[in-house]
């Protein structure tokens, strides 16, 4: 592990800018939650089961076998439902490969001028860290120095946009998507794939250490046990939110990435919108997508998701 790393001058002054941003972030966050909660909103939200850092390996082999879904609707589970704008660290026991998502709507019924600028405020800061983030860095650089400045930040969720609906929403519809299945190399391309990765080690590793490890996955494709190899895919369950909406007077439906609760402004009447549940994640409902039969495979390195398929 590398203990001396150093940062040029223009990255101390990129975090000082981040820390800033990021104070200013959670700043308008409460300013917005304390707006919308005073409101004493109707709010639908599922609480979906974090995957441990114990079950992340499993969890990448097989696909996601079994997540519970916990319904939160009573008033005193609000601040959960709305804290998730932001939640953006992992727990120390909880998988960083899994992101976590809380789908959910929030109806808002005043307020409407000065909650909308609010959130657009909140979404531009967001996309200032981002670029400050990413401003002459690569993949790697960004990693490091992001999570320099916020140690234990999951980007993906720091990034995530609050969305508002303006129109009336009759009904919202709430289900499960899942990513495609990894990708096949011959054994010559996964060799030549890992000879690339020689140049690029990760922040927790030393360069000695890291080229000793892709030595060793190299070892392992060309030990004549494995027919292809197959790089896996962040395979995750996605929970998606699809809303039944009037739009210029016509029913429209649109369809989202459920990542954290939409805001509503448009209920007519301060209707609430009719929802379908979100299921609990079990063997019945994964069966098509688990990302492959583990009898015919092995893990050759979890790190890279690297997987040999058995000759």
């Amino acid at each position: 592990m590398n203990t001396s790393l150093k940062f040029a001058p223009e990255d101390e002054n990129d975090l000082k800018i981040v820390n800033a941003l990021m104070t200013s972030l959670f700043n308008k966050l409460n300013s917005l939650i304390d707006s919308v909660a005073k409101q004493k909103p109707y709010f639908i939200g599922y609480e979906i089961e974090r995957i441990t850092k114990e079950e992340e390996k499993n969890c990448i082999i097989d696909g996601v076998k079994n997540l519970d879904v916990k319904l939160l609707a009573h008033w005193t589970q609000l601040h959960k439902v709305l804290n998730s704008w932001k939640d953006f660290y992992a727990p120390v026991k909880n998988s960083t490969m899994f992101v976590h998502r809380l789908p959910g709507f929030v109806t808002v019924m005043e307020d409407h001028e000065e909650l909308l600028v609010l959130v657009e405020t909140i979404n531009k800061i967001k996309d200032d860290i981002a670029t400050t983030v990413r401003k002459n860095r690569d993949k790697h650089q960004r990693h490091e120095f992001i999570h320099r400045a916020f140690p234990g930040i999951m980007t993906e969720q720091l990034y995530r946009k609050i969305q508002i609906k303006s129109e009336h929403v009759n009904n919202v519809w709430f289900n499960w998507a899942s990513r495609p299945v990894p990708k096949s190399y011959t054994l010559k391309e996964a060799v030549e794939h890992v000879e690339k990765l020689k140049s690029k080690p990760p922040i927790d590793f030393d360069q000695v250490d890291w080229l000793v490890q892709l030595d060793t996955v190299i070892n392992d494709i060309n030990s004549g046990r494995y027919h292809t190899i197959q790089k896996l895919k962040e395979f995750r369950l996605l929970p998606t939110i699809e809303f039944n909406l009037i739009r210029d007077g016509n029913k429209v439906r649109t369809r989202h990435n459920a990542t954290i609760p939409f805001i509503l402004f448009g209920q007519e009447n301060k209707a609430k919108p009719k929802h379908s549940a979100l299921s609990p994640v079990n063997n019945k409902t994964k069966k098509d997508t688990c990302a492959f039969d583990p009898n015919n495979k092995e893990m050759i390195d979890s790190h890279l998701s690297l997987v040999g398929v058995l000759a």
